[in-house]
């Protein structure tokens, strides 16, 4: 299968909080980053389908802003692929 892929990715850990769009919270960790969105690891994430929306900010950063992004693919060991929303 050939790599569809428009950003390098990059395998970085970074602790992080997810709001999800029904208001739930979880701590959260990266897998791996690139320019268009994030692979995290959130095995007690609640219940949550592709095309979600769901904001993320950097946990231990001074003034650090939370993006908006969207959930592209889930899978079955508690992963979330998100998209990071342009305006």
């Amino acid at each position: 299968m050939k790599e569809q892929r428009c950003y390098l990715r990059i395998n970085y850990r970074a602790s992080i909080n997810i709001t999800f769009a029904s208001g739930e919270t979880s701590e959260a960790s990266t897998r791996n980053m690139s320019d268009g969105g994030l692979f995290i690891d959130c095995p007690t994430h609640p219940p949550v389908k592709k095309g979600d929306l769901a904001e993320v900010i950097v946990l231990g950063i001074q003034d650090a802003v939370s993006r908006p992004v969207e959930i592209i693919r889930i899978d079955d060991k508690g992963g979330i692929a998100v998209q990071f929303i342009t305006s």
